[in-house]
């Protein structure tokens, strides 16, 4: 390791950063054969909760904190269970956060985002420009159309682009709702493997971004590495 990379990695370490949680879906209930949806059951929205709080107590105290979802029921349902337990914990545990919420924009966590790091605020509305091919890959079960593969390389290029112009300030911590087939399937490609274990239902995995935009840190079940982005 160079002198340099070092250097980086210590600036890393003290500097801003983006953090994604992934967290497959609850267990599903389906209608039917055909039913691609799926909804929660008892069993599924108790594992949501349960991952809810489990990521609460990763959260430190004043990040922005954003939520993101598949379309897929299973996993609408699971993201607003992890969210409704993360505000009702922040509410008794005196642990505030700033929450980023694209359909509330009078809420005073919204506003207080807006006004009190402004360039978060910028950063957040450049990243959601590119939201549909995050949405894609949060979704995507089974193998990737070869006219599409080229979206998950500008994924992350609009993500590293995205912490990059973050201003000085609280780090940002963006919880997605996915499926096991997407999250293997970022994995894979991010680390160069074929094969990547299966996420349990409401199983977590992070991805570190720092304003850097060099080096990511994954942690996938026992694994950690941190692998470099293509500039």
């Amino acid at each position: 390791m160079s002198d340099s990379d070092v250097e980086t990695r210590e600036g890393e370490s003290q500097g801003r950063k983006v953090v994604l949680h992934f967290v497959r879906h609850g267990e599903a209930g389906y209608s039917g054969w055909d039913d691609a949806e799926g909804y929660l059951t008892e069993k599924g929205k108790v594992q949501a909760a349960l991952a809810g709080e489990k990521i609460f107590k990763e959260l430190p105290k004043g990040v922005v904190v954003e939520f993101l979802s598949s379309h897929r029921r299973r996993a609408v349902e699971t993201i607003a269970i992890i969210e409704k337990k993360i505000e009702e914990l922040a509410q008794v545990d005196d642990k505030h956060f700033l929450l980023h919420k694209k359909q509330k924009k009078e809420t005073l966590s919204y506003q207080r985002l807006g006004m009190s790091d402004e360039m978060t605020w910028e950063a957040l509305k450049l990243r959601r420009q590119k939201e549909e091919e995050v949405i894609y890959w949060l979704q995507h079960e089974g193998k990737i159309p070869e006219e599409i593969e080229k979206n998950f390389g500008s994924l992350f290029k609009h993500l590293s682009y995205f912490t990059r112009h973050l201003s000085v300030g609280p780090d940002v911590h963006i919880i997605l709702s996915t499926h096991t087939g997407s999250a293997e399937v970022l994995v894979g490609k991010l680390l160069g493997k074929t094969s990547i274990d299966t996420l349990a239902n409401c199983e977590e995995f992070t991805i570190t971004m720092p304003t850097s935009g060099r080096d990511i840190e994954i942690k996938y079940k026992d694994l950690e590495e941190r692998v470099k982005l293509n500039e």
